[in-house]
């Protein structure tokens, strides 16, 4: 059963479908067919998915969702993004992926000061300066990761994943406040 919540999002995303406008927020301007950079993306967590800005943004994005978790999720994997929504409808998490991560096109946007996917922990800390905490590779169940950087900052967490093979292929945008998962230590 689909959830009611979906119909009010449907249609806000039905308005701004075929719109040729752009969208413009704390000074930031999104046409709507454009993918937005990395900064702008992390505008949008606090703001609830009913906003007519993050609506525009998940036009066409597929909703995922079970009634039993709290948790539900629109998915634009042609534009290589997943953003997370609590129960209050707030963003709460925007993933941002590497090319062929989970079945997702790269994520399209602008990265900052010039980091790439597939760029080494020691590049992305080259230009973001130290992390606020990082976490060794770790074996895991779906696969070994790389470990893992992440920069706190009042409003939001950036959390910067390597794959097996050291090169950036995740990027989470989070919240201050969202409950990040510990991961488990290396045995």
């Amino acid at each position: 059963m689909r959830p009611i919540e979906i119909k009010t999002l449907s249609g806000l995303i039905d308005k701004a479908k075929g719109k040729a406008y752009s969208l413009v927020r704390n000074g930031i301007a999104m046409a709507n067919n454009r993918v937005p950079s990395m900064d702008e993306m992390t505008s949008y967590l606090g703001l609830t998915i009913d906003d007519e800005f993050v609506a525009s943004l998940c036009a066409g994005c597929k909703y995922k969702g079970w009634p039993f978790v709290k948790r539900r999720y629109l998915m634009s994997r042609s534009r290589g993004f997943e953003i997370r929504y609590g129960p209050e409808r707030v963003v709460e998490t925007i993933f941002l992926n590497c090319f062929g991560r989970n079945g997702y096109a790269q994520f399209a946007g602008k990265l900052p000061k010039g980091i790439k996917f597939g760029d080494p922990p020691d590049r992305v800390r080259a230009a973001l300066g130290k992390p606020t905490s990082s976490g060794p590779p770790t074996p895991g169940v779906q696969g070994d990761s790389g470990g893992w950087d992440r920069y706190d900052n009042p409003h939001h967490r950036v959390h910067f994943s390597y794959s097996e093979d050291g090169g950036l292929d995740l990027i989470m945008l989070m919240l201050a406040r969202a409950k990040s998962r510990k991961v488990p230590k290396a045995r």
